[in-house]
């Protein structure tokens, strides 16, 4: 029975690897593959779990998002009955399990020190890698800023990489989230490694990764990543309240110089071909998301479904800036999700499943700011500060995108929750095993001194 432990506890050991290089791409691209890969990708998520419990005695290592998560996963069977199409909700199936996955496989993968180091220090070839590609890539721009220089510089850039799912282009959207996720490790990381000359690489990284979202001209993932930056330097130093309002009145004096007129039409794109990306767009998009929640309160209305909905019981009106009337009716309504996190996790999970997912982004905000405070004098207190910033840019982008919906983004996402956890709990674990010092007022106790021998008895006398 013991040597059967040890090879289950050997086994389990090997989850991360199992489920990053094995499960991941094949629930990523199982349009792809056949469908008994999938099943056999869908059977080792449990599998490791089972091994797990076998070889150390627990499924997981406990955190605080036990609850949220399970009320996640028990409204996916919910979604699937509630989907007119079951077809389509697979697809958004295999995101919920294969994140959750990567998330326990993180948590239970990086218990050691060493682990969290070697993971933090893939990150930068991770970032340099994602913002080549971006740079080196077809976007689909169109054009928001209608800037001269960008134009220029997108049509000077060679496209290197091609996508094999999508050779044509990568959403901009997609890649400009992405970036603005990953780039506060980056900007923490170049300010506070404890290795001096990693400094430079990670400033490297993180100057390539703010071109390239530039570039991208996501609009709410560079408000994003400001405000993740914002909220790194206040937790840095409170005297970082004080650019709040200087920013404030430089945007003021931004305006007045450049009119709000041109300002406006700079940040909110207008016109038809661009009308997902204006603020009126998007208000239209999230008040049919709103009725939706509001039709559909316990179930959702199915996973997958949004744009099906949308089109069948919730109709744009003609006058809607949704609708080009330059393009046949049946190739206006293409918007798979609402572009809100917190409506698409209430369209596809309804209410309960809305209040699940609040639930666990409080929490890893409670974690960061945690962690934030734990990692004085620890070598991964940039890694700390980072992920905190992810989380800020991660809420805030989420008002006005919901790139998680899309299983690629999401994959990287869950996997950013499950390194915050790690480091969480990797933190908490050495505070609370740290000794704890003794008060200088406390009398201390005096060690009692070992008791004397015992004198031998005498030894009777037969005689």
């Amino acid at each position: 029975m013991e040597s059967l432990r040890r090879v289950a506890s050997s086994l389990a050991g090997l989850e991360l690897w199992i489920i990053a290089l094995g499960v991941a791409p094949v629930l990523i691209f199982e349009s792809w593959l056949p469908r008994w890969a999938i099943c056999v990708a869908l059977a080792a998520i449990p599998l490791f779990w089972l091994l797990r419990w076998l070889g150390r005695g627990a499924l997981t290592r406990r955190t605080r998002l036990e609850l949220p998560i399970l009320i996640l996963l028990i409204m996916i069977p919910v979604g699937v009955w509630a989907a007119a199409d079951p077809s389509l909700a697979l697809p958004q199936v295999y995101r919920v399990l294969l994140g959750v996955a990567l998330f326990y496989a993180l948590v239970n993968g990086l218990g050691s020190p060493g682990r969290l180091r070697l993971v933090y220090g893939l990150l930068l070839p991770a970032t340099i890698v994602l913002a080549l590609v971006v740079l080196l890539s077809p976007i689909n721009h169109l054009d928001k800023f209608s800037l001269p220089l960008l134009k220029s510089l997108n049509e000077r850039l060679p496209d290197v990489f091609k996508p094999f799912w999508n050779p044509r282009y990568i959403s901009a959207n997609i890649a400009g989230g992405l970036l603005a996720m990953v780039l506060p490790i980056a900007a923490a990381s170049s300010l506070g490694h404890r290795r001096l000359l990693m400094r430079p690489a990670w400033a490297v990284a993180f100057l390539a990764g703010t071109v390239a979202l530039v570039l991208t001209e996501s609009r709410g993932a560079m408000a994003g990543l400001a405000c993740g930056l914002a909220v790194m330097g206040i937790a840095r130093s409170r005297w970082f309240l004080a650019l709040i309002p200087a920013a404030g009145l430089a945007g003021l004096a931004a305006v007045n110089w450049l009119g709000a007129g041109r300002v406006g039409r700079f940040l909110l794109s207008d016109s038809a071909s661009q009308a997902i990306g204006s603020l009126e767009g998007r208000v239209e998009l999230w008040s049919k998301a709103l009725d939706m929640i509001r039709d559909f309160p316990f179930t959702g209305i199915g996973l997958g479904m949004f744009d099906r909905v949308l089109d069948r019981l919730y109709p744009l009106s003609p006058t809607s800036p949704l609708i080009d009337p330059r393009l046949p009716a049946t190739l206006n309504v293409s918007f798979f999700h609402p572009h809100n996190i917190y409506l698409a996790q209430g369209v596809d999970g309804g209410v309960p499943g809305l209040i699940a997912f609040l639930a666990l982004v409080v929490l890893l905000l409670t974690m960061a700011v945690q962690s934030v405070r734990l990692s004085r004098g620890d070598f991964l207190r940039p890694l700390a500060f980072g992920l905190l910033g992810f989380l800020v840019v991660y809420l805030v982008h989420g008002l006005v995108d919901s790139i998680g919906s899309f299983i690629k983004a999401g994959a990287v996402i869950w996997c950013l929750f499950g390194l915050q956890t790690a480091l969480w709990l990797y933190l908490k674990q050495s505070k609370d095993s740290a000794p704890s010092p003794i008060s200088p007022t406390e009398p201390t106790a005096v060690p009692a001194s070992p008791p004397a021998p015992a004198a031998p008895e005498p030894i009777a006398d037969d005689e």
